[in-house]
């Protein structure tokens, strides 16, 4: 009896940790392929592939080294100082699961139960654009890195918003990131003209001190769509300039990367959004400027700059080269309260972007933006770009250096604080329904005030359901139940006076059609 009880106990042991056991098809797979497969396709700029199990069991050690050391996914803030819209980080759960199944030796599990192999497309996420500009075709062939600017005439005539904005690399293998500026200046052309190969090499920036910047491109990002109503001006006939970074090691590869632009409609009322370098290190704003840091020293440097009014944050930038080792941004308001920016505790000019916070952040007038940079000129900075260390000053060159930080931002307005930027807090699962077709819902005016008109084309007749819901997904307002629509554009009225103010989404749902927009209620 003794024997059979325990034969049964060690059946059952057995199957338990066979059931714990992590294997490719089911537990590794998801999380490759939602936070790596972007760069680990053949099309993508990572060294090598993981779509197969074969793909990935080859490259197991290194997987798990590099997920273990959180090196991999490539996200350089702190997540413990601040969190931002779609980030690239694995819960301790996913690095703990990839651990566990190289542990195992990689088992494979069942392929019938794998999720579907993902796609990526070489198209723009942005729909019948308005404007797209392409980079002549470039040989690249450099055996340092190579940061290529392209002058693109927009030939725009009278200023326009851009609401929608992509950049396309032309070879995915070899550009490592893009920063689009536009620049009214003819600097740019001119150092263009100057040079006999398709654009010109500027390190840093672009060589005109006019230029600003509009965007910027990192593997495995997308279109970026500013909530309905704000967009960045571009300003009458200005050049874009695509500057593009080739690592060291490309040879004979060509390049023709591209930028998208979608603007809103000529008279439409939008909120200018602006990009600026609010933080720059400026001597009148360093504590202890100015920026030079003396061969085999380091130095931490500390710029603050009072807000004069109101304004709505959206993303942080920060900018240095290779002495830099770490930044800090952070906000303290009147009131002595500090709000946490951003945090990067291990700079890598190689991987550097723009954030984008969960929520639009409200800065009062009177709120100081304080940045904190560390910079090491010793033997010790691997980056160091001297040996041995000299003297590095302020400037664009390579062996230069910057305390730049970029943030987009608004003038303030009433229920800004409310605006969700996060798209993964805002649609999920609840309101996207499977087996329906998504609709473009337009909400106008928005903000609304006591009204709020709604307008969408449904490619048939039916009957449908008009809800408003808060951002966390709770139900908040019915508007109509199973009321007839007609096929082509629709339009309802919808009294918003009994909402408090703040950000909703409203959501159009029928057996074969479902839209969701944003909107923000004020009083």
């Amino acid at each position: 009896m003794k024997k059979v009880i325990l034969l049964t106990v060690s059946v059952g042991v057995a199957s338990f940790l066979h059931a714990q056991t992590p294997n490719w098809a089911e537990n590794i797979a998801p999380i490759l392929y939602k936070n790596c497969a972007k760069c680990h396709q053949p099309n993508g700029v990572a060294p090598f592939s993981l779509l197969t199990y074969d793909d990935a069991y080859r490259n197991r050690a290194g997987i798990k080294t590099a997920v273990v050391s959180k090196n991999m996914p490539p996200w350089p803030p702190d997540p413990n100082y601040n969190h931002f819209a779609n980030e690239r980080v694995l819960s301790n759960a996913d690095i703990q699961t990839i651990a566990n199944w190289v542990n195992a030796s990689a088992p494979q599990g069942n392929l019938a139960n794998a999720p579907t192999l993902p796609t990526f497309s070489a198209g723009s996420d942005i729909q019948n654009p308005d404007l797209v500009l392409t980079i002549p075709t470039y040989n690249v062939n450099t055996t340092t890195d190579l940061y290529r600017c392209f002058v693109l005439p927009s030939n725009v005539i009278g200023d326009r918003f851009i609401t929608s904005l992509e950049v396309i690399p032309g070879n995915r293998r070899i550009v490592h990131h893009v920063l689009a500026f536009q620049d009214s200046t003819n600097v740019p052309a001119q150092l263009d003209a100057a040079d006999p190969a398709p654009g010109y090499t500027s390190y840093g920036g672009i060589g005109s001190g006019a230029a600003q910047l509009v965007t910027g491109w990192v593997p495995g990002q997308s279109a970026i769509k500013y909530p309905q109503g704000m967009g960045i001006r571009l300003t009458s006939r200005t050049n874009l300039v695509l500057q593009v970074h080739y690592p060291s090691g490309v040879v004979n590869q060509r390049d023709s990367t591209k930028i998208i632009l979608k603007f809103a409609p000529v008279n439409a009322t939008v909120r200018e959004l602006f990009v600026r370098p609010i933080l720059a290190h400026v001597p009148l704003f360093l504590v202890n400027g100015p920026l030079e840091i003396p061969a085999n020293q380091t130095k931490t440097f500390v710029e603050k700059l009072v807000l004069p009014r109101d304004g709505s944050f959206l993303s942080v930038a920060p900018h240095m080269h290779l002495i830099g080792r770490r930044t800090k941004v952070f906000a303290v308001t009147p009131n002595n309260d500090t709000t946490r920016l951003i945090n990067i505790p291990d700079w890598d000019f190689n991987w550097q972007g723009a954030y984008t916070f969960r929520k639009v952040m409200k800065f009062t007038a009177g709120t100081t933006l304080v940045a904190e940079a560390f910079y090491d000129n010793t033997s010790n900075n691997p980056y160091n770009p001297n040996n041995p260390p000299q003297l590095v000053v302020r400037g664009e060159g390579t062996n230069d250096e910057m305390m730049l930080n970029y943030f987009t931002f608004m003038a303030y307005q009433a229920g800004d604080e409310n605006i969700v930027l996060d798209s993964t807090s805002i649609v999920n699962s609840t309101f996207e329904p499977l087996k329906r077709d998504r609709l473009s819902l337009i909400c106008h005016p928005n903000p609304a005030q006591t009204t709020l008109n709604l307008t969408f084309q449904l490619p048939n007749s039916g009957f449908g359901n008009v809800d408003i819901f808060a951002t966390n997904g709770i139900a908040v307002k019915n508007v109509t139940r199973a009321q007839w629509f007609t096929q082509g554009e629709n339009s309802i009225s919808i009294p918003t006076s009994d909402l408090a103010a703040g950000q909703y989404l409203v959501r159009f749902s029928s057996e074969t059609n479902y839209g969701v927009q944003q909107f923000i209620r004020v009083e």
